[in-house]
């Protein structure tokens, strides 16, 4: 048992948490307070909104189809590799952030398409390879308390540094804040190159060898069909949810120290949501816990519609920072590479990666697109149109999630994963 835990948490291991780490307190500074900063530029407010969405639709666009391809790398090259390339580029994004923010606010509003490109690759690189490796160094009896880990030690983060990084811009400059992203970066690329995988998977990368294997193991079709329906509600809601959020927040409160508290604030209670849910969560349980978050989020985005202020801005703020980690903690489980070993796939990882990322940028597009078309149209009504929407997937993303914790708990996966392992033993001996 010692040993087991040693491998499932070496420096390997620390090192993927850390490089996460890093890579989400950079995703705090692009998604908080780059935002915020491209808000606060002296544009109309229908310009600035279709800046912020054109970010996003490029940065995801980027991010979801290399995934297509990028297994062919995988599969060739040490994914470590990847891992650094990422970390650079992801460096590189905030260079850039700060060098435009120093030109001005046209600098910074005319440069943004090239962020956005810049920061898509960084996080394309670092996530595939990153969610690669993790099937390469953790022992998959631990993937459920590394997972864990990983959200709590992000949750954590999420506390500390969105109140600080508000207070260092009001009192400070946004300026002195890029250059501690900038000394963070760095240790992240120094991690990056501490990772060395100890066994590596026998993975191929070939969507119609994937397609033979599905046909000829149909109890894995409906647990990876539902997957990738999950993700897809995944991106329509979670993702363009987060970025209504910032917005309706700025709008609300107007200051980045206020954005940064209730982010903290708000994250603070969800740890104690999380610690709850690895306790006590199992498949069986999935209604139970997915059932009352959907209903929440959904009521408070209805309240936060009928009238906006600052406190259904905050009543909205809190109640899907809060909840939603259980969503969010269930997904990183069962997506990408987490459904693919479930059912004990570990040959097809790659083609489960990039299908399921492909899922995601397919939902996120989609509710982006009306955030976008709010700026272009400068349609204030378009704004709470997209809000609505986001939620109405939201419930769909819980819903698939139920059916899939369900799905995986049938007779069917159980000796699906059987029969593999039997194939795996006999083709080793």
């Amino acid at each position: 048992m010692e040993t087991k835990e040693k491998k499932a948490f070496d420096l390997n291991s620390f090192s993927l948490i850390a490089c996460e780490t890093i890579q989400v307190i950079i995703k705090i500074f692009i998604d908080l307070f780059f935002v915020s900063k491209i808000y606060s530029c002296g544009a109309s407010a229908s310009t600035k909104i279709m800046y912020i969405a054109l970010f996003y639709i490029i940065q995801f666009v980027l991010t979801g189809i290399p995934f297509l391809f990028s297994g062919h790398l995988l599969v060739r090259i040490n994914k470590s590799i990847y891992v650094s390339i990422g970390a650079i580029l992801l460096t590189a994004t905030v260079l850039l952030v700060y060098i435009f923010g120093l030109g001005g606010e046209s600098d910074l509003l005319t440069y943004t398409p090239l962020i956005a490109v810049i920061y898509g690759l960084g996080y394309t690189f670092f996530s595939a390879g990153h969610g690669a490796l993790q099937g390469e160094v953790v022992n998959s009896e631990k993937l459920i308390k590394f997972s864990a880990l990983k959200k709590i030690i992000g949750q954590v983060v999420t506390v500390l540094f969105p109140v600080s990084f508000g207070l260092i811009i009001d009192n400070l400059s946004f300026s002195y804040l890029s250059i501690i992203m900038i000394v963070l970066c760095a240790v992240m690329i120094v991690f990056s190159f501490l990772i060395k995988p100890k066994k590596k998977l026998d993975t191929d990368f070939s969507f119609k060898k994937y397609s033979k294997f599905v046909k000829e193991h149909k109890e894995a079709k409906k647990p990876l069909i539902l997957a990738y329906i999950s993700d897809f509600f995944r991106g329509a809601s979670y993702d363009s949810i987060i970025v209504l959020m910032v917005l309706f927040t700025i709008r609300a409160y107007g200051s980045n120290t206020s954005l940064g508290l209730l982010t903290s604030i708000f994250t603070l209670c969800s740890i104690v949501l999380l610690l709850f849910y690895l306790k006590f969560y199992r498949k069986r349980r999935a209604t139970i816990f997915v059932v009352p978050v959907i209903v929440l989020v959904s009521v408070s985005a209805i309240v936060l519609c009928i009238t906006t202020s600052q406190v259904t801005v905050a009543i909205f703020y809190a109640v899907f920072t809060i909840f939603n980690v259980v969503l969010i903690s269930i997904s990183d489980a069962r997506r990408r590479g987490g459904i693919a070993r479930a059912l004990s796939m570990y040959g097809q990882i790659l083609e489960v990666n990039a299908l399921c990322e492909v899922s995601l940028l397919l939902g996120r597009i989609m509710t982006l697109s009306i955030i976008l078309l709010c700026g272009i149209l400068n349609s204030e009504i378009l704004l709470y149109v997209a809000l609505e929407f986001a939620c109405l997937m939201y419930v769909c993303f819980g819903i698939s999630i139920i059916f899939l914790e369900k799905t995986l708990d049938d007779e069917g996966i159980l000796i699906l994963k059987n029969n593999l392992k039997k194939n795996r033993e006999e083709n080793e001996v």
